[in-house]
């Protein structure tokens, strides 16, 4: 396991690494300056240059650290990526491949022995011999340029539970509701779905759960809303919020 700390020096767009332990493997991570929110960029093992590229100019600060070593983390060095000024804009294709990761996260997690069921805000549906199903929403993503080539991507992903009333499971409702907010985990993995010449179903990122300031995982309960359909409603929300850069 690496012991040495690794020394980081960037110049003209190349990261040369300097590291005592050549066996050791590297990896050059880099941040918008003022945030804590770091990226990998590449690895090597041992000594060795990283061209820098794929990044939008704009300053950065840049650290290389020894994987499984903690502590074993070089100084931050600052260095500026030039070319172009980013003409800004989002990436069309993250809400589409947002949307269908959230979908796949809850269709593999709805229930483990099928008799739930989950339907899309806005899809046809029949529900007339179902005793208790959920409709999943997704609001957003809202998007917000923080920093040069770098956007905020917010969304709210909405869940109605229905489940028929019951004098002999009254509770029922209280248990579907529950079992649906645990799904609602603290990061859900986005991948590149969908038919598209771009959709690879590679990692993108996670998105995850924005909590405190009334952002909670959020369970209400609403009864029987309309007197003639005999089923009682809840739903489930939460806020999520990831950061990615533009491509």
């Amino acid at each position: 396991m690496p012991t040495q700390v690794p020394d980081l020096a960037i110049a003209s767009g190349i990261a040369t690494i300097t590291n005592s332990e050549a066996g050791s493997t590297n990896v050059f991570v880099f941040a918008v300056r003022d945030t804590e929110r770091w990226h990998a960029l590449d690895f090597i093992i041992g000594d060795g240059t990283i061209p820098i590229t794929g990044i939008a100019p704009g300053d950065y600060t840049g650290r290389v650290m020894s994987i499984d070593s903690p502590g074993t983390v070089s100084d931050a060095v600052d260095f500026s990526v030039s070319g172009a000024v980013s003409s800004g804009g989002i990436n069309a294709n993250w809400g589409r491949w947002i949307y269908a990761s959230i979908c796949q996260h809850f269709q593999d997690r709805k229930d483990a022995n099928g008799t739930l069921y989950m339907f899309l805000e806005g899809t046809h549906r029949d529900d007339t011999d179902l005793q208790h199903w959920f409709e999943l929403r997704v609001d957003g993503p809202y998007y917000q340029q923080f920093n040069k080539g770098w956007w905020d991507v917010i969304v709210e992903v909405n869940a109605v539970i229905t489940v028929a009333k019951s004098d002999k499971d009254f509770h029922a409702i209280r248990y579907w509701t529950d079992f649906v907010a645990s799904i609602f985990t603290n990061t859900i993995e986005i991948f590149r779905y969908g038919n598209k010449p771009s959709d690879d179903n590679t990692f993108v990122d996670c998105i995850y759960a924005q909590d405190g300031r009334r952002k909670n995982l959020q369970i209400s309960h609403f009864g029987q809303l309309q007197p003639a359909d005999e089923v009682l409603q809840a739903s489930v929300e939460r806020h999520y919020k990831t950061t990615l850069p533009e491509e």
